[in-house]
């Protein structure tokens, strides 16, 4: 089965609401703030100043997250094909 990069989330809010560092939870809380309108046209930038959080921890927190999804579907996959993997040694 190929990995298929078009399905990985690209969508920085998905990897801060899969967090559960209260910084992340502070971003969202202003994110979710307003209108969806608006939502879409500000960058992550301002909610990182509306909430008092640097850019920097932000990154530090969506990279973090990136990785323990990465390491947890990793985990699924070879959880799934490792009775194949035994199978086809015997």
């Amino acid at each position: 089965m190929p990995y298929n990069l078009a399905r990985f989330p690209t969508n920085p809010y998905y990897f801060l609401s899969a967090a559960t560092d209260p910084d992340a939870r502070k971003l969202l809380e202003s994110y979710y703030s307003i209108s969806k309108s608006l939502r879409d046209v500000l960058p992550i930038e301002a909610y990182c100043c509306a909430s008092g959080v640097s850019t920097l921890r932000v990154l530090e927190i969506i990279t973090a997250t990136c990785v323990r999804l990465g390491a947890q579907a990793s985990s699924m996959i070879a959880a799934v094909t490792h009775p194949r993997v035994v199978e086809k040694n015997r």
